[in-house]
């Protein structure tokens, strides 16, 4: 794990340079063109590089256009279904739980994090739950019971996934996998309410007792 995460800091100085040179007003034409041409070129790459694009991901110290390019990234290989025979859908089922339960503990996690993060674990939950990811509503439940913030971040996927399976979904998704996703979403239906009820109560104890960071 040590090199990769001395290659992530490579890594980050490497994308830093080219999404600054897309982003600067001062970039010519020519230097955005080929900087967004190289990071095109490590998009196609990325399925090697998971862990690396974790580790930027997750490090809230990390440049805030690096840290949303590293997510926006992971959530694009999610939606790539030509990864999921080589493993890159386990590393990132894995890696995303990780980086949600990152984002449950900290207070100062970014609105662009959290939001990323949710929608990672959303698009896995499209293609991969419940079959291939039966365990997955058993860890959130759990992860959710920690904290408010844990609790708002779960019910943030549940809601978001269930919303996409109503309207997105029926677009995007093959009418069969749509309706196995309604089902599974069917079967969860009476631990969902009681987590989010249970999830209230947290809430309304956290601002009662004056901790508003743990709702944020």
């Amino acid at each position: 794990d040590a090199a990769k995460y001395m290659s992530a800091s490579g890594m980050s100085d490497e994308l830093q340079r080219e999404l600054r040179a897309v982003h600067a007003p001062e970039s010519s034409p020519a230097q955005r063109l080929e900087a967004t041409r190289t990071l095109e070129r490590f998009k196609q790459g990325a399925g090697s590089r998971v862990v690396e694009l974790y580790a930027l991901a997750c490090d809230a110290g990390q440049d805030d256009l690096v840290r949303h390019f590293a997510l926006h990234t992971l959530v694009e290989l999610a939606r790539d279904d030509s990864q999921r025979g080589i493993g890159v859908r386990e590393q990132l089922k894995g890696l995303s739980l990780r980086l949600i339960e990152e984002m449950s503990t900290r207070a100062d996690t970014k609105v662009f994090a959290r939001s990323l993060s949710v929608r990672l674990v959303v698009e896995l939950c499209l293609r991969e739950w419940p079959q291939r990811w039966p365990d997955l509503f058993t860890y959130l439940w759990r992860m959710g019971a920690e904290n408010a913030r844990a609790a708002t971040l779960v019910l943030t996927c549940m809601t978001t996934l269930a919303d996409d399976v109503r309207e997105y979904a029926a677009d995007a998704l093959p009418e069969v996998r749509r309706a196995e996703l309604s089902k599974g979403l069917e079967a969860i239906c009476a631990e969902a309410a009681a987590f989010a009820q249970r999830g209230a109560v947290q809430a309304l104890g956290a601002l009662s007792g004056g901790d508003t960071a743990g709702v944020a």
